[in-house]
Parts: C-alpha cells; structure tokens; sequence
C-alpha cells in the first residue's frame, strides 16, 4: 500500500516541478519580450540548462539515496540544496542583466507561480498513511496549502490593479517566507541529526528520500527566490 502511495507521490511531485520549470522560463520571456534584455533565445536556453540540470541532479541523488540522513552529521545533506540557491543570488547580485531581465518578470507571475505549493497537501496525505511525523507534516503542509491558494487572489488583486495589491502582496510574501523557513525548521528537528528535537520515536525519514526529497532540494529554494523576486519588484513599484 506505501509503495502504491509513494509511486503516484512521485509522479506528483516530479511532473509539478517539471512544469514548474516551463513556467519560469514563460516569465523570463514575457520579460525578454520587454526588450530586456536582447539574445532572447540564448538567456531561455540558459536558464532552462540550469533549472532543469538543478532539478535532475536532485533526482537522481534523491533515488541514489545520497541525502539520506546521517545521526552523526552536523548538518543535514539537504544542505547542498543551497548550492545552486547561492548560485542564482550571486548572478542576481552581480549581473545587472539578469536583475533587469527579473524586473522585467509581471509580479502577478511570480506570485500566481507559487500555487503550485499545493504539493504540501500531500504532508498531510503521508501523515495520515503513517509516512511523516505529525509536528512537521500537519503545520508545514497546511502552511503551504494556504499559500498556494492565496497565491491566485493576489495575483488577480495586482492583475485588476487593485489600490491594496500591493500591501496584500508583501504581506503574502512575508507569510510564504515565515512558511517555507518553519517547514526547514521542523524539517531539520524531526529528521535524525544533531539538531533531532521532535519526532525521536517517528523520525522524519521521507523528506530525504525520492519523491519528497526534490521539495527540500529544488521546490523549497526556488519559491524563496520567487518570494525575494516577487518581494524586490513590489517594493520597487509604488503603484501597481
């Protein structure tokens, strides 16, 4: 029955991210077709290499079990899931192309993105098979549930112009970043390690094995640079 659970979970979780990615790139486009900046094709071509290079290495580490969680380690695996974070922040930061090609990006986009953290109904789904601890599960999975389904109302909100989009908007961000740093942190106190706080008798073994793992590896990263994309152009647009 677990095995059954896990199999759809995976197909799940794999094609959301996959679409995910398609997503992205139609946001970067819509902000080459700005005019910022040229070589439209070659930048597409770029991110996408990346995104999905990012996302077939947690893949394939995730099934290879390379994450799986080691008592005696000062901090978890999952950790290496920063690499290409730092990577996106540091070519955010020094290249003036890409910070111009982001703000180029409809802040409806990269908030209406975002409803694809419906994936964190699946915690509670895996919670209820037995799969996840309750104390990371229940709070991380109604967290992200309530993020994806106001991401579309806040989208339409900035879409119609409405006079509080704006205000409701860096107050959403501000929620789905508190969300997406609880989710780490109950992540981290329930799984075995060091930090092992919560859960001692049911550890949180699923978020470091495939399919749950790619939501900590690749999911859980880019919907902060979403939040700090979505946060950067909001705060710059006065009136939206």
């Amino acid at each position: 029955m677990f095995s059954q659970v896990l199999t759809w979970m995976s197909f799940i979780i794999t094609f959301t991210y996959m679409f995910l990615i398609v997503l992205v790139l139609a946001g970067f486009q819509q902000a080459l077709k700005a005019g910022v900046p040229d070589h439209r094709t070659a930048v597409t071509w770029g991110i996408g290499a990346f995104l999905t290079t990012w996302l077939s290495l947690a893949l394939l580490l995730g099934l290879q079990g390379f994450f799986s969680p080691d008592p005696t380690a000062r901090a978890p695996k999952i950790a290496y899931a920063l690499v290409p974070f730092a990577l996106s922040i540091g070519l955010f930061l020094l290249s003036t192309s890409f910070r111009r090609m982001v703000d180029g990006i409809p802040p409806q986009w990269t908030i209406g993105l975002q409803a694809n953290r419906i994936l964190g109904a699946l915690f509670l789904v895996a919670f209820t098979q037995g799969l996840l601890p309750a104390q990371f599960a229940i709070p991380a999975g109604i967290g992200d549930v309530l993020i994806s389904l106001a991401a579309p109302f806040v989208a339409y909100l900035l879409i119609v112009k409405h006079p509080q989009a704006r205000s409701i908007g860096l107050l959403w961000n501000t929620f789905g970043i508190l969300d997406l740093l609880l989710a780490i942190t109950l992540g981290v106190l329930t799984s075995p390690g060091q930090l092992h706080r919560l859960a001692l008798n049911t550890p949180n073994l699923l978020m470091s094995a495939y399919p749950f793992v790619l939501i900590p590896a690749f999911g859980v990263p880019i919907w902060l640079l979403l939040h700090f994309f979505s946060l950067r152009e909001l705060k710059q647009r006065r009136s939206i």
